[in-house]
């Protein structure tokens, strides 16, 4: 029945990662989505990624409801480019937390390609590892955007439009402030 709540208690010595968390910190509600065909597994998959990176679990609740909050409606696509790291994949959680779609973008891609492949999937909103990446896409897809989300804030950003830096989005009381 998956509309009960899942029991508190656990075995004292499951194993715990780095934050000392363990596997049932990550885990939500029990899930609705049958296990024998695998309907659940992506869940699964980003729990276990979560658990072994050493990801705060309240660090990607707060971000997802951050996107919400700020206009992400469910199917949304969300350009992410960032070079390959921990910060990556947590982001991508959190945009699937918010019910978006994740589009990976290429940092290595050639400007007007980028500008292509953002315009073809049709991001509304893209987080960039800096400024510069942000800067890659051309005119109209910013046009297109309604926010950028910038994982490191160095430099100006004035001609960015309406942009925001992760530290901005996660300055709630009560999220653990640390370095990205």
């Amino acid at each position: 029945m998956s509309y009960l709540a899942k029991p508190k208690f656990h075995h004292p010595a499951l194993p715990k990662n780095a934050l000392g968390f363990t596997h049932r910190d990550y885990e939500g509600s029990i899930s609705t989505l049958c296990a024998g065909c695998g309907h659940d597994s992506s869940s699964a998959a980003r729990i276990e990624a979560c658990f072994e990176l050493s990801i705060e679990p309240q660090r990607v609740a707060k971000l997802s409801a951050e996107l919400r909050k700020r206009g992400l409606e469910a199917g949304e696509r969300v350009g992410i480019i960032a070079p390959s790291s921990v910060s990556w994949d947590w982001l991508q959680m959190a945009v699937f937390g918010a019910r978006g779609v994740a589009v990976g973008l290429d940092p290595h891609d050639v400007d007007a390609r980028l500008s292509a492949v953002a315009t073809s999937a049709g991001i509304t909103m893209l987080v960039a590892g800096t400024p510069t990446l942000a800067r890659k896409f051309s005119a109209a897809v910013h046009r297109n955007l309604r926010l950028i989300v910038l994982v490191e804030g160095n430099g100006s950003v004035d001609d960015l439009g309406a942009c925001v830096t992760l530290q901005q989005m996660l300055s709630a009381p009560g999220i653990a402030q640390q370095s990205w």
